[in-house]
């Protein structure tokens, strides 16, 4: 059954595009898959209307241009000049909206028929911080998590679980223990396996091998938390412990979480982020000796170039002609 999305709370809009809106929304749900991408557009598309202050068709170039340079509104770093992939993701969803809305049939016209004040805008080129970890900062990090609480147990599984699988914060936040199983692989080896849901692919169930240390800190933490003998196949594998709910740890709570040990191993919590141990795990596989198209299906990364641009990134750029000229002049 088709997953219908409400437009919530009802908006101060014409009814045209009061159901223009609701169907475009369904659209980027049905497209993806995504409930959390359909939050994101609907939010850009409310608050580029609420800072207009205009019915969409009246809309302008330079209300576009206005909104897509306007100040973070957030509240860590509210009145700052924003990032280019911020700017970049506005466009997206206003670009988004009004190619819709100039298809969007009412009674035989499409509701929008102007110039959509979108073209021309160009994507930036987005702005390049180096978020991976060192290994001597990873050492540090872990070694600030307590081994000897409950809570530290979890948050050591929860967080090894990032390093050693290399997915996305909501790919082992929405971790169940049925997700996770015995398994044969195809060299013979035993081990454990994990299914998730990945990035823009919702509707789609992948699998890979889940890291012998990985398994083994969760389950340590789940023995420790007395879990292991009552949990369900379709419980959460990481829930608030002195909270009854059992709800699964919200997405930014782990990244405030991340950034709580970071800032306790005298870590930079403005450079770090709990993404930052997916581009570590990275690098370090790459270093390692890991094949970069292996790499590349462990990301889930559509094409080998961004997997090129990735590991380039945090890798460093090595200077062969450098070493190449070391024996004529290294004695400079």
């Amino acid at each position: 059954m088709q997953k219908r999305i409400r437009v919530l709370p009802d908006l101060p809009l014409p009814v045209a595009w009061q159901s223009c809106l609701a169907a475009w929304l369904q659209s980027v749900y049905d497209r993806s898959g995504s409930e959390r991408s359909r939050i994101v557009y609907r939010n850009q598309i409310m608050r580029f209307l609420d800072t207009v202050g205009k019915s969409p068709e009246a809309v302008t170039r330079s209300d576009v241009r206005n909104f897509l340079s306007q100040s973070s509104q957030g509240n860590r770093h509210r009145g700052e000049p924003v990032a280019a992939s911020t700017q970049n993701g506005r466009l997206t969803a206003l670009a988004s909206f009004y190619r819709f809305a100039s298809t969007f049939d009412v009674g035989g016209t499409p509701l929008f028929t102007g110039t959509l004040p979108t073209v021309g805008f160009p994507y930036l080129a987005p702005d390049i911080t180096y978020r991976a970890m060192s290994a001597d900062e990873l050492q540090r990090f872990f070694a600030v998590i307590p081994h000897d609480t409950i809570i530290g147990l979890r948050d050591r599984a929860l967080f090894l679980c990032y390093f050693w699988t290399a997915r996305r914060r909501s790919e082992i936040a929405s971790l169940t223990y049925g997700d996770i199983e015995p398994a044969t692989f195809p060299d013979g080896h035993q081990g454990y396996l994990y299914r998730y849901h990945g990035k823009s692919h919702a509707r789609q169930i992948k699998t890979k091998e889940l890291p012998l240390p990985a398994w083994e800190a969760i389950d340590r933490y789940l023995v420790a938390s007395g879990r292991k003998a009552t949990i369900k196949a379709s419980d959460p594998l990481f829930v608030a412990l002195y909270q009854k709910s059992g709800h699964a740890l919200t997405s930014n709570w782990l990244n405030m979480r991340f950034k709580r040990y970071a800032e306790q191993a005298g870590l930079d919590t403005e450079r770090l982020s709990l993404h930052s141990l997916r581009h570590t795990a990275s690098r370090e596989r790459r270093q390692s000796g890991q094949d970069i198209l292996e790499i590349k299906e462990l990301l889930d990364h559509a094409n080998l170039s961004t997997t090129w641009l990735y590991l380039q990134r945090y890798a460093g750029e090595a200077d062969t002609g450098a070493r190449l000229l070391t024996g004529k002049f290294g004695r400079l």
